[in-house]
């Protein structure tokens, strides 16, 4: 219902949707978990969006808009994240971390921003491109902001995509138990901080 009434609210005032997405998120975060008031390390599925060549586009484009390049992208994500049980970790600049109860959450609200992404290009009002970088694994939580490898291989992940594309981690191949997204190999990459070359794998959506 928290999520419903968000949407319910956005579409009423578009200026409603940083206070009610707080609001749907605070409701969440009440159900019970003897667990998420300590810190401590827990299993997730942590997305980076990231829009590209944003600092570029943001010269051409001029303050104004920049700001709405960033407040449709924000628009698409955080829809994305509240029909996926997603939740937004913090805002980048140019990107969003979010969490995700499950690979099969992550990977699906993937597919659901690029394909409103691609939806929102084709009306021709300011055409830009997200990529997307999902890995799983135990991400240290404290004080309402994620740590660790497996958040750092993530960023990396997102950085190895191109424009338009969604990449994950082995992790997150091995643990998706959908339907709805196949995975192809893009071959190992070398990334920042690990000492050996990661697989990744694109994501295509099995249905359009």
């Amino acid at each position: 219902w928290a999520g419903r009434d968000s949407m319910l609210n956005f579409m009423k005032d578009e200026n409603s949707i940083s206070v009610s997405v707080a609001h749907a998120l605070t409701i969440w975060s009440e159900k019970p978990a003897p667990t998420t008031q300590q810190p401590g390390k827990k299993i997730h599925a942590l997305m980076f969006t990231d829009i590209v060549n944003s600092t570029r586009l943001t010269q051409e484009l001029g303050d104004t808009g920049a700001q709405q390049m960033i407040h449709a992208h924000n628009k698409i994500v955080r829809t994305a994240l509240l029909n996926n049980y997603g939740k937004e970790v913090k805002h980048m600049g140019d990107g969003i971390m979010a969490v995700f109860p499950s690979s099969n959450a992550a990977v699906e609200g993937a597919i659901e921003i690029q394909r409103q992404m691609a939806r929102y290009n084709a009306t021709g009002k300011l055409e830009f491109h997200v990529r997307i970088g999902i890995n799983a694994g135990e991400a240290l939580a404290e004080e309402n902001d994620l740590f660790g490898a497996v958040v750092q291989l993530a960023a990396r992940v997102c950085a190895a995509a191109t424009g338009d594309e969604t990449l994950v981690s082995p992790a997150v191949r091995e643990t998706y138990a959908g339907k709805r997204a196949t995975f192809t190999s893009r071959g190992a990459r070398t990334m920042k901080g690990f000492d050996a070359p990661i697989e990744v794998f694109a994501v295509t959506s099995r249905t359009k």
